[in-house]
């Protein structure tokens, strides 16, 4: 009796150590080669110079392609919108959500974007070469523009 219960101890225990390994060899959340999960926080903060609010409260954040309409000419950017996430307050003038976006061969951005640039601050740019990542956008509209 005591032999068989060492020997499912050890195989509990071994099946244990696989699930672990198994586990932390993921390095996170499990997500598909052509999918990626982006966190995102989302403050209504007073706006640097250049920006302005906006207004009401956010509900959701944008996801976007950015592309230039004319290879050669840095103006012509453009954004065009492929979804969204919902945003969930969690204090004064912060927000948070989070969800699983396609993979795109173009460049992935979240936020509030400007008229026609990527500025880092209302509008952040995703690298897609990560699994997961984490962003802070800012809830304001740009008043500038590249030409």
């Amino acid at each position: 009796m005591c032999s068989f219960i060492r020997g499912l101890s050890a195989g509990i225990l071994t099946l244990l150590l696989v699930t672990v390994a198994l586990l932390s060899a993921c390095g996170g959340p499990v997500t598909s080669g052509s999918n990626m999960l982006i966190d995102v926080r989302v403050l209504t903060d007073k706006p640097q110079p250049g920006y302005e609010p906006l207004p009401g409260q956010p509900s959701e954040v944008g996801i976007y392609e950015f592309y230039l309409q004319q290879p050669d000419l840095p103006g012509s950017g453009s954004f065009r919108k492929i979804g969204s996430i919902a945003l969930q307050p969690i204090g004064p003038g912060e927000y948070r959500g989070s969800g699983q976006v396609a993979k795109i061969d173009g460049t992935l951005c979240v936020g509030y974007p400007p008229l026609n640039f990527i500025d880092g601050q209302a509008c952040v740019k995703i690298d897609q070469a990560l699994p997961q990542v984490e962003v802070t956008v800012h809830y304001w509209k740009s008043m500038d523009a590249v030409q």
